[in-house]
């Protein structure tokens, strides 16, 4: 479950080391806002790989998670792409923290317009 540490972290410029880079909108991207893994092997392979960088490697990594965090997940980034949008639909999907409830989830559940 995608959990609000990592997109806290970000916030202060803190790489994330995940397996689930598809589950932020958009995606973040491996070795330029993220280092991804998929397995417990990969797991390993990417913090040998994190250890083996360089300082200017790493401070460009930070960088480009600050703008991403800037970017999509900062609140002036949610208040420019809600609240002030002027797009004509906006979908927004809750997590409630139930299964009964997030099974009942569909393309037309939790609608602003």
């Amino acid at each position: 479950m995608l959990c609000h540490n990592a997109i806290e972290s970000m916030s202060v410029g803190a790489i994330p080391i995940t397996n689930y880079p598809d589950w932020f909108f958009p995606s973040l991207e491996h070795l330029r806002n993220c280092v991804k893994f998929t397995t417990k092997e990969d797991l390993i392979e990417a913090i040998k790989l994190i250890i083996s960088m360089d300082k200017a490697q790493v401070e460009q990594l930070r960088k480009n998670v600050i703008e991403y965090d800037e970017k999509y997940l900062s609140c002036d980034s949610f208040l420019a792409n809600t609240i002030y949008s002027d797009k004509p639909k906006l979908t927004v999907f809750m997590n409630a923290g139930t299964k009964t409830y997030l099974r009942k989830i569909n393309k037309d559940s939790i609608i602003m317009s």
